[in-house]
């Protein structure tokens, strides 16, 4: 009886922590994706002074979170973002606007892959 139990308290151990690492995907990924539309809008703009100093807060909320992602999400969605975060500051340095707003909408499509496929969903057990 007694390992039934722990094997039961186990389960539900690692089921809570698995929610709350998706939670905290989540928030992140919703953080992230808040500093974009500012950036977007200085994009839209071509104020590209402000675009910089939003992006650099990109990157720095960035640092922050991919320290802890990476125990928790596919390497492969963590080597895109940061793909999509060097062709974006390319596509700053050169002010091209059109580029830019592509890589906006790149790295927001992974901003909500990310938690998206971590979720726990049937779907995603299989």
């Amino acid at each position: 009886m007694r390992p039934l139990l722990l094997s039961i308290l186990l389960f539900l151990l690692l089921f809570v922590a698995c929610l709350l690492a998706v939670d905290y995907i989540q928030q992140g990924a919703a953080r992230l994706s808040g500093h974009f539309d500012a950036l977007e809008a200085s994009i839209r703009g071509e104020d590209w002074e402000q675009a910089f100093c939003v992006f650099a807060h990109c990157v720095e909320e960035w640092a922050g979170l991919s320290s802890r992602w990476k125990s928790m999400i596919n390497h492969e969605d963590m080597r895109d973002i940061e793909i999509g975060f060097v062709e974006l500051r390319s596509m700053l340095e050169l002010q091209e606007a059109e580029q830019a707003l592509e890589e906006m909408a790149t790295l927001r499509y992974y901003m909500r892959h990310v938690p998206e496929n971590e979720a726990l969903r049937l779907s995603n057990v299989l």
